[in-house]
């Protein structure tokens, strides 16, 4: 428990935590509380360091090596004013492709809690894999992976710039498929597999090149409402697709 906050080893982790360059330079990203290490441990992850205020986790954990911290170390690393007794470093999650017949498509998505909404989604609706453009936030950051519930974990995500994302659709054949407010009814649309589902940035719409490649489809709403919430468009979305 003698661990103090400015050690330099507590500063690399609240750096992990807290920047994307850092998390891609050490390969690594940090898992906060019991619900976020029990689905770690389901998605087949080894657990790096545990990081804990108590002498658990050996067996039930399993990892390389264990921090043992005060509460106060805890509350630093985590960014929680009262955090629970575990977190974890574990390796940024590798998961190989099985299949690419649902492709969910990230088009400049600028805010962590609605990315992480979409990634628990696109999980729970059995989608194949997520493409994030390089110009949306990181998935891997504190409160996108807060929003993911876990989620970030089964599901194989890549990050990609704007020309790979495009001849990754060409190479495998995809029908894309862009949700827009100038598209016609989501009732009107059969959708053919393999597909990707394009959802664009909340405020600025879709990128130019998006529209130049897709079938465009909206959901239908009252005519006095702007737009759905791009979290909640993209489950409807993914639900109807699946269906």
């Amino acid at each position: 428990m003698s661990i103090s906050p400015s050690n330099p080893h507590i500063k690399r982790i609240v750096k992990i935590r807290k920047e994307k360059k850092a998390r891609l330079k050490e390969k690594k990203v940090l898992i906060v509380g019991t619900k976020a290490l029990s689905d770690i441990k389901k998605a087949g992850h080894r657990i790096n360091t545990l990081i804990t205020t108590k002498k658990i986790g050996g067996k039930k954990y399993k990892p390389k090596k264990t921090l043992l911290v005060s509460k106060k170390v805890m509350g630093k690393i985590t960014n929680v004013k009262s955090p629970e007794d575990v977190a974890a470093l574990v390796d940024l999650p590798e998961k190989e492709l099985t299949s690419k017949d649902y492709v969910l498509i990230l088009d400049n998505i600028s805010d962590p809690g609605n990315l992480g909404t979409i990634i628990r989604s696109a999980n729970a609706f059995k989608f194949d894999m997520i493409i994030i453009s390089e110009n949306s936030t990181d998935p891997y950051g504190e409160k996108a992976l807060r929003a993911a519930k876990g989620a970030t974990f089964f599901i194989p995500i890549r990050t990609m710039s704007e020309n790979k994302i495009f001849l990754f659709i060409q190479k495998n054949k995809l029908t894309t498929y862009l949700a827009d407010v100038e598209g016609v009814s989501l009732n009107t649309m059969t959708f053919k597999k393999p597909l990707g589902l394009i959802m664009s940035n909340e405020a600025k719409g879709p990128s130019e090149w998006t529209k130049k490649i897709s079938k465009r489809f909206t959901i239908p709403i009252k005519k006095d409402i702007d737009s759905l919430n791009v979290a909640i468009a993209a489950s409807i979305c993914m639900y109807e697709m699946r269906k």
